[in-house]
């Protein structure tokens, strides 16, 4: 749940919608999860592995990221926060 006094409010709706679609329909969201994931390396030129690399330690310590899927959840979300509410993404 986001907190009501959330900085980016469209940012965070957007991050908590992408968890509701994994949980409703899990099927079309891992073909949307590996879509994101490769757009992400490619453009970052970086891996899988650096990303999760990168969310373990910023997510250390936090009781609801337990495992590797979760990490990669969060990219996601995070990922989806950014493009909904990037103007420029779509230029």
């Amino acid at each position: 749940m986001m907190p009501a006094s959330a900085e980016n409010f469209n940012a965070d709706v957007s991050h908590e919608l992408t968890h509701f679609i994994k949980d409703y329909a899990p099927d079309s969201y891992a073909d949307f999860q590996n879509t994101v994931i490769s757009y992400l390396a490619e453009q970052n030129n970086t891996t899988l592995e650096e990303m999760i690399s990168e969310y373990s330690k910023r997510y250390e310590g936090v009781k609801s990221i337990k495992n590797r899927e979760d990490i990669i959840s969060e990219i996601t979300a995070d990922s989806v926060a950014d493009f909904l509410n990037d103007k420029e993404i779509y230029r």
